[in-house]
């Protein structure tokens, strides 16, 4: 929202506090290539991280081996993770899909200059 009000009103920049997509060093290419590292650190994947840690605590405590509790965790966090992967191509397929539909321009609204800019 900060970049389009950037973007489309230059005087308010000024009062735009956070940075805008356009400001250099917001987003690297790691952010993009490294999707899994990403997730495991946003929001959902922090609620996946305690999903399987609470898990991970009941098998524990319910006496259950502590390797058993270890996979456990493993297994519901990567599967949390793929579904946080599995739902983002969906909808970014579902966003392409509304782009095309409605003949809108495929044209970024942050330019890509080669410098990390908009990348």
């Amino acid at each position: 929202m900060r970049t389009y009000l950037a973007e489309r009103a230059p005087e308010v920049r000024a009062y735009l506090f956070l940075p805008t997509l356009t400001d250099r060093g917001v987003l690297s290419s790691a952010y993009r290539t490294h999707r899994w590292r990403r997730d495991m650190v946003s929001l959902a994947g922090t609620v996946g991280l305690i999903n399987s840690t609470l898990l991970t605590l009941a098998i524990v405590l319910l006496g259950g081996h502590p390797i058993v509790a270890g996979v456990a965790f493993l297994v519901t966090f990567a599967g949390q993770i793929g579904y946080l992967q599995r739902r983002g191509r969906r909808t970014h397929a579902d966003i392409v899909a509304v782009v095309a539909q409605r003949g809108l321009s495929e044209e970024p609204l942050v330019p890509r200059d080669g410098r990390r800019v908009g990348e």
